[in-house]
């Protein structure tokens, strides 16, 4: 590690350039061999001065080679700091990074994603120009593989992921959150630091306490993002399975911060599941298994012929179970979630029926 030692002490001598906010740029990494070189590229292209911004990439005890493949890029002139994060949990990556950054502005990124030559400078001048306390962009999706391919337009599409419009909305809008946002330096003066008790969702969280306590949260489509989806039907399927878990223990952590999105595919699988479990019981299960599942079919269809349309005629044959598999995995992590929530409230109040007897 000498050689990173001594490039970081020499970048770490340059100045500021006056006028200019200082930004930082948090990004939590780990295992990320494949896509970190093209994000650390994006940002070392950018039109704003080498002075006036910093990268700090917090490590989570990396296994892939990562870490070295940073001590053999070339940065050049970007301030580029490395930092351990022992714990592999992204919210604590993220608070170990905001807590060392020394700018006035602070950018979240992931290091599954490549960034636009203007993207600091768009962010900077969405700040300056609305007075929003968070600013993020639009989210342009890809996949490097045919069924990567299909995942990113599923991610990009009303119908796959709700009204999350930083996925689509080519609009300038308030919102209730973004992806990869930039913060102005009091906000987490304000308000905290995001929860470290959240694997998954501290963004949601953290947008909704922002919200509530007067934030204003600005999408901006001059501010442009490349992220890259799952390669793989298995790999969208374990990350909507886990983004749905994890949206009950937020809702109960934090009621306000989720959407009535979060919840259509847990509302969608347990209406199969109902329905389903009634039919051989009742006639009226299978009329409620058409009426759940006939329109949902129907809209699937629709999506994925004018996505075809669009982007290919072969996209038609793996559309409709990219978003059954989209939405059914994201609906029964919810469904997970909330009866291993039960469970632990039912045996808390057995052990303590146990305790009062033992009295």
């Amino acid at each position: 590690m000498l050689g990173w030692k001594l490039a970081l002490q020499k970048n770490s001598a340059l100045g500021v350039t006056p006028g200019l906010p200082y930004v930082s740029i948090v990004v939590p990494m780990r295992n990320e061999s494949t896509f970190i070189l093209k994000c650390l590229e994006s940002l070392k292209l950018q039109d704003y001065p080498y002075d006036c911004y910093e990268v700090m990439i917090v490590d989570g005890s990396s296994t892939d080679g990562s870490k070295e493949l940073l001590e053999s890029f070339d940065f050049g002139k970007i301030n580029l700091h490395l930092m351990e994060n022992p714990l592999k949990i992204t919210p604590v990556a993220l608070n170990i990074g905001v807590k060392a950054a020394k700018g006035d502005v602070i950018i979240i990124l992931g290091a599954h994603t490549q960034v636009s030559s203007n993207f600091i400078k768009e962010n900077i001048a969405s700040l300056q120009r609305t007075g929003a306390d968070c600013v993020g962009g639009l989210i342009q999706t890809v996949g490097d593989s045919f069924i990567g391919k299909a995942i990113a337009l599923a991610l990009s599409n009303p119908f796959g992921i709700g009204n999350a419009k930083f996925r689509y909305s080519t609009r300038e809008e308030y919102v209730d959150t973004v992806a990869f946002p930039a913060f102005r330096r009091e906000v987490f003066d304000k308000i905290g630091y995001f929860d470290e008790s959240l694997a998954r969702n501290q963004d949601i969280e953290f947008s909704g306490r922002l919200r509530r306590n007067g934030g204003r949260i600005l999408l901006s489509p001059s501010i442009k993002v490349t992220y890259y989806s799952p390669s793989s039907l298995m790999g969208l399927i374990r990350q909507s399975f886990a983004n749905g878990w994890w949206n009950i223990y937020t809702f109960i952590k934090s009621p306000g911060s989720l959407m009535v999105r979060h919840f259509v595919p847990m509302l969608f699988v347990t209406g199969l599941i109902f329905s389903v479990l009634i039919t051989p019981f009742n006639a009226m299960g299978l009329l409620f298994l058409i009426l759940i599942l006939l329109p949902y079919l129907m809209f699937n269809l629709l999506m994925s012929i004018k996505i075809s349309i669009n982007h290919g005629s072969l996209f038609f044959s793996v559309m409709p179970f990219v978003f059954f598999s989209l939405h059914v995995s994201y609906g029964i992590g919810s469904v997970v979630g909330m009866g291993r929530l039960f469970l632990s409230y039912i045996y808390k109040a057995l052990i303590q029926v146990f305790i009062n007897f033992k009295k």
